[in-house]
């Protein structure tokens, strides 16, 4: 018989020796449903506060929720009252250093949340003002390492003023190259360099319109990186929808159609990553599944891994230490865990969890462990 001290001695001795293959890491997806009576939708984007609270945005029942670990808080729009959350629609969150939630919303302009007073204040898009938010419709929130506030919107970038409360416009103007691409922001990122990257296009919008844009803060003006049928090295497609730059250094873009780029910010030039059916291993979006699939997400785990969000075919997970791909999705026995078809928005939290939300209206707490040893 083999106890379990004598087994312990073969592991350590096969390890000292190097007869140990590898470890085997699972994968394990969490679901997280709700608490204390209240059940959560379809959750758009997620940030965690100061004190370490996690919020959503929760498109299904029209409002943000705080889940501190222990209970769920709602916060619903109330027409009655006007300091309760502005709009119906919440889009994007976006938490600050010094305890303000933002919240922008899909046709109700932009919130800000001061959570110890519990007191909002709403900026709606003004004809009549030239100072107000350009458009109703808001994408992203960004605060920079400069403690900037950019806000995206279907009516182009705006940077935020928080002491006169007004907004400064980047709109796309089709007399200007040095202007952004396109009005309609689907991505703001800000890379280790500080540099403002934006993404534009709407993958539904029946046009070529989008890019992807480089912010001179210098200047206020951009450097456009759009589609070339011509060019190899350009963008496969104009819907930029996702930029993350991973612990390496390296920029990736995720856009429309079989479109993972990554990016030499040096010289401009984009290399892209096609899906190989013959090598499904390999870096790249998983196969195409809908004529609007286009890639939602590009993130890191704490182990170093990129994980891949797709809107119409799950996730996949890029190892670059053993350079190997895993998919996972409703009919993937990668894991019997992740029961949906998509990816809409991940977020890395505190003590490196990976947070990740569905169109499916599932939200994932992802558990990295590894889970046995294999000889």
């Amino acid at each position: 018989m083999v106890t379990n001290l004598s087994r312990h001695f073969i592991i350590f001795f096969l390890f000292v020796t190097g007869y140990i293959a590898a470890q085997t890491q699972e994968i394990k997806f969490n679901l997280v449903n709700g608490m204390n009576g209240i059940f959560l939708g379809k959750i758009n984007s997620i940030t965690q506060d100061k004190d370490g609270a996690m919020w959503f945005s929760d498109q299904t029942n029209r409002c943000i929720t705080q889940y501190d670990g222990n209970k769920m808080t709602r916060y619903l729009h109330d027409p009655k009252n006007p300091n309760s959350l502005g709009g119906y629609y919440p889009e994007c969150l976006y938490a600050d250093t010094s305890g303000i939630i933002w919240v922008g919303f899909y046709g109700f302009g932009l919130d800000r949340f001061k959570t110890s007073t519990k007191s909002f204040t709403h900026f709606r898009h003004d004809p009549e003002d030239s100072t107000s938010i350009s458009n109703d419709t808001v994408s992203n929130i960004l605060i920079d390492h400069q403690k900037n506030i950019w806000i995206g919107t279907h009516g182009g970038l705006n940077l935020f003023d928080p002491v006169t409360g007004t907004f400064k416009h980047f709109v796309h103007d089709p007399t200007d190259l040095n202007s952004l691409s396109d009005n309609k922001i689907r991505a703001l990122y800000e890379d280790h360099e500080g540099i403002i990257w934006v993404g534009a296009g709407m993958p539904w919008d029946q046009n070529d319109n989008g890019g992807l844009n480089r912010f001179d803060r210098k200047n206020g003006t951009f450097t456009r990186y759009v589609h070339d049928p011509n060019n190899q090295n350009s963008l496969i497609n104009n819907k930029v929808r996702a930029i993350f730059e991973d612990s390496k250094g390296t920029l990736w873009i995720g856009t429309m159609g079989d479109g993972l780029h990554s990016m030499d910010r040096s010289t401009g030039t984009i290399t892209r990553h096609p899906y190989d059916p013959y090598h499904p291993e390999r870096l790249s979006r998983p196969s195409l599944k809908s004529e609007y699939d286009h890639i939602t997400f590009i993130t890191e785990d704490a182990e170093k891994c990129l994980w891949i969000g797709t809107y119409s075919n799950g996730l996949l997970r890029y190892n670059p230490e053993t350079q190997k791909a895993i998919h996972y999705n409703n009919k993937n026995s990668a894991s019997l865990d992740f029961k949906d078809e998509s990816g809409w928005a991940a977020y890395t939290s505190t003590g490196g969890w990976l947070w990740i939300t569905t169109q499916e209206a599932n939200l994932y707490k992802v558990d990295l462990s590894i889970s046995k040893v294999d000889f």
